[in-house]
């Protein structure tokens, strides 16, 4: 998949959005913003750790767990980009 830096850019920010919108959600209400499930009434999601019942502390906890793995995967691509990547043997 090709993509601009300028609609990755994008992208990035509506994600972010999301993610802010939710945040102002649970700290006006943070007990009620912590336990909602907001994916009941869609279509079960596939391939996730997660499930339609997850409440949005899970789903945020989840989300954490799996930032590190795309933050490497940043980190590999940039450095084969650059010639930087050194393979090492013990």
């Amino acid at each position: 998949m090709i993509m601009s830096k300028e609609t990755s850019l994008e992208l990035i920010k509506e994600s972010f959005d999301i993610i802010i919108q939710v945040l102002e959600i649970m700290k006006s209400n943070p007990e009620e913003g912590l336990l909602r499930q907001p994916y009941l009434n869609l279509p079960p999601l596939t391939n996730s750790a997660l499930n339609n019942n997850s409440r949005v502390l899970e789903i945020m906890i989840q989300m954490l767990h799996h930032l590190p793995g795309h933050t490497a995967q940043i980190i590999y691509i940039a450095k084969m980009r650059k010639g930087q990547l050194e393979w090492k043997y013990n």
